[in-house]
């Protein structure tokens, strides 16, 4: 399920792009820039108006959404738009995290905005509930869609794409620690790692 929004441009060079946000529930933020037809001088400046639209929607749609605050927006110039190129944007936050972006072109002529280590709050119970599910049906455990807790708000990744989070047993309460590393961002694929051992407390 995808929540679409569309946001007005103005006409560059006589060439017309509109652009529009697609909310990824799985785990993506996708923005998306429709092109105009032009070349060469006329596509050399839409570019470069295209990468200042980009780093705005970065720094205030995107930030919006998210979360994180203030995002301190930067993409690479676009390379000559074709299906298939890419470039790299990034959204530092205040306090220096950084939310990668890789943009391309799709097979319609767009451009194509998708987070590649941020896991969304709306995405992020959704993992959750994987994750349970995932450990009933390999360990025969018993565990409810609100067993696992991975926290409750947008998660950036690290370079291990790694997520700390915390198994509680239903019938007892008793907590675990877990590692829930992610293989495939997109399609929501993670190995799980469960503590032996329970979660000690102050009062143990």
């Amino acid at each position: 399920m995808s929540v679409f929004k569309r946001y007005p441009l103005p006409f560059l060079s006589g060439c017309h792009h509109h652009k529009r946000r697609a909310w990824a529930v799985g785990s993506l933020l996708t923005m998306v820039v429709g092109l105009g037809g032009c070349s060469g001088e006329t596509q050399v400046q839409q570019d470069q108006g295209i990468k200042g639209d980009v780093e705005q929607l970065l720094a205030n749609e995107l930030a919006s959404e998210v979360g994180l605050g203030k995002l301190q927006a930067q993409c690479d110039t676009p390379p000559p738009l074709a299906v298939g190129k890419t470039w790299g944007c990034t959204g530092t936050t205040s306090e220096g995290a950084v939310v990668q972006v890789q943009a391309s072109v799709n097979g319609e002529g767009r451009i194509e905005l998708l987070t590649t280590n941020l896991i969304s709050e709306l995405a992020l119970p959704q993992f959750e509930r994987d994750a349970a599910s995932n450990l009933n049906n390999e360990v025969g455990s018993n565990l409810t869609a609100n067993s696992i807790s991975c926290g409750d708000a947008p998660l950036l990744l690290g370079a291990d794409m790694q997520v700390d989070c915390v198994v509680s047993v239903p019938s007892t309460g008793v907590e675990y620690d877990m590692v829930m590393r992610i293989t495939d961002l997109d399609a929501r694929y993670f190995a799980l790692q469960v503590a032996n051992q329970p979660r000690t407390t102050e009062d143990d």
